[in-house]
């Protein structure tokens, strides 16, 4: 009785340690270049394929919130605007229901006048948006990186610039329909150092539905598919590193994962034995 104790306990670790893994997958990286035109990528995890199955991305599957963990995503290849304009590019990664909603973490690089003492230069800005949610493009909590950085005026001392290197984390929590996202990178302080930055929460459907209108009923996230995309009137290039999709929990570190699958293998082995002696 004792050996089969301790065999359903080594079964049961080795059960969590696959189950901890299951769920976690990885997009490749990329680049995208244009001149003066677009461009658009699948973003398909490991054993996808968008291509041939359109919005076969459950990200509802764990029951409980998914975080999608991007690699560095490079903006130095980018054109950068002069004194008063507008960006001329804009580059996204996109969240695609089969309604054509969708969620989008946006960059571009705009110019800014003055802030805080800090000279006019151009800022990059970092935002989630939604499409067909709201309307047809709506935007959401957003940020601003300094290119140059500068003295401020009120005693904050010197705010560092960014290397145009950033790293985004979203977390798609489909039971609440909501979106968060926070960004890794530096030029809003004068600390000269990566941190990561809060840029918020975007609810999905907190808005009163219509009569037939179901724009405002959220994402439809059992059925989604991802792509990176590029829109520019200059050349530009972007690339972006490996992302990372899994939920938020249930997740084990890799040191933990190891000692669940050495316990569950020694504890089977040491059942083996009591039961061959």
């Amino acid at each position: 009785m004792k050996t089969k104790r301790i065999a359903i306990l080594a079964v049961a670790a080795l059960a969590l340690a696959m189950t901890g893994t299951s769920f976690a997958t990885t997009i490749p990286g990329g680049s995208l270049i244009v001149n003066n035109g677009s461009q658009s990528a699948w973003m398909a995890p490991t054993g996808y394929d968008f291509a041939a199955n359109p919005y076969s991305l459950n990200l509802s599957y764990a029951g409980s919130p998914v975080t999608l963990s991007s690699g560095d995503v490079d903006l130095s290849g980018v054109p950068m605007p002069g004194s008063g304009e507008y960006s001329s590019y804009y580059q996204g990664f996109t969240t695609k229901d089969w309604g054509t909603r969708q969620i989008r973490v946006v960059m571009n690089t705009d110019w800014l006048g003055s802030w805080r003492g800090i000279p006019a230069q151009p800022w990059d800005r970092i935002r989630i948006e939604t499409v067909n949610l709201w309307g047809t493009v709506h935007g959401g909590p957003e940020l601003y990186f300094s290119t140059q950085g500068g003295q401020t005026d009120d005693g904050g001392g010197w705010i560092y610039p960014s290397d145009r290197e950033y790293q985004f984390k979203t977390v798609f929590d489909p039971s609440a329909q909501t979106v968060n996202l926070s960004v890794y990178g530096k030029g809003r302080t004068n600390v000269d150092t990566k941190e990561w930055y809060s840029v918020g929460t975007m609810n999905l459907a907190d808005e009163a539905c219509w009569g037939d209108d179901k724009r405002y009923t959220g994402l439809d996230f059992p059925h989604t598919h991802l792509y990176s995309w590029l829109w520019s009137s200059k050349a530009c290039t972007v690339s972006y590193g490996s992302m990372d999709i899994a939920p938020i929990h249930d997740v084990p570190e890799p040191g933990t994962l190891m000692l669940l699958l050495t316990a569950g293998l020694g504890a089977l082995a040491f059942a083996w034995r009591r039961r061959r002696s």
